[in-house]
């Protein structure tokens, strides 16, 4: 996830794009079943460009490449489909 962030911000900086990270962590009770879900949610609602990736043991990051203000309220449709 960390290579393909760099990877993103360099182009966003080389062609003067935006890009948005938006950062989410899962509580530390859910089990890995729940961790696997959220995975695969993350994967259907984001665009294919868009990098999904776990960050650590509960935390997911998603990548949103020339999304700019937009990004916000994907993250935030994002976040109510997780977490309820």
């Amino acid at each position: 996830f960390e290579t393909r962030l760099s990877e993103e911000l360099s182009r966003a900086k080389r062609f003067d794009q935006s890009v948005s990270v938006c950062c989410l962590r899962i509580p530390a009770e859910c089990p890995e079943s729940v961790m696997r879900l959220v995975a695969e949610t993350l994967r259907a609602r984001t665009r294919k460009m868009d990098v999904v990736g776990r960050t650590g043991p509960r935390e997911f990051g998603v990548i949103f490449p020339n999304t700019g203000v937009v990004a916000d309220r994907v993250a935030l449709r994002l976040a109510e489909q997780i977490y309820g």
